[in-house]
């Protein structure tokens, strides 16, 4: 091995424990999910609730970002937060994903007046 790239890189036995605790055993349950996934029905009412539950989570996440932002996000002014909400969703709408949209649109209103009230 040449010095630049041991000095590059560091000592190469540093990166097995990373490997072996961290990738290897990511690589097992990323398999595991699409081998599961791969066998579910969409329509099925659990999915759908899950789906739904997921949606409305991820929707009061973004939504007390927006509302009350904490630590650095706090100095960005409120107009440029909104305003990429509002462009990320404009964005999305006007491309073939316009269901899905406004799926995610119900449930960020729904999650900002949550975290408003």
């Amino acid at each position: 091995m040449s010095a630049w790239f041991s000095g590059f890189v560091g000592d190469l036995r540093l990166y097995w424990p990373l490997f072996v605790l961290g990738f290897l055993p990511n690589e097992v349950w990323r398999f595991l999910g699409w081998w599961v996934g791969a066998r579910i029905d969409e329509g099925t009412e659990i999915f759908i609730w899950v789906r739904l539950v997921a949606t409305s989570i991820m929707a009061a996440v973004i939504g007390q970002l927006l509302v009350a932002p904490p630590g650095l996000l706090a100095g960005v002014p409120d107009v440029v937060r909104y305003g990429a909400v509002a462009a990320a969703s404009a964005t999305a709408t006007s491309r073939a994903r316009a269901p899905m949209m406004r799926r995610y649109s119900r449930a960020l209103s729904f999650g900002v007046r949550s975290c408003v009230s």
